[in-house]
């Protein structure tokens, strides 16, 4: 069983809007929720590449930042 990790959230100046980003075993996602209502479901984030192999897992958090 795996488990998403909320790594960083960011709202509207309101609270009604959130996104989340994920790590889920090392896949990086994101979801989207108004007024406590999830309106788009964890999605997956990557790099998909003509030629070359795909960046979507494996992925780790170094550091986050808000100013």
């Amino acid at each position: 069983m795996t488990t998403a990790q909320t790594v960083e959230r960011l709202s509207s100046p309101d609270e009604k809007i959130t996104i989340d980003f994920l790590l889920q075993d090392g896949r990086p996602s994101y979801r989207v929720t108004y007024n406590s209502q999830e309106l788009i479901h964890p999605s997956s984030l990557g790099f998909r590449f003509k030629n070359a192999a795909s960046l979507t897992d494996g992925f780790t958090i170094l550091e986050t930042k808000q100013e």
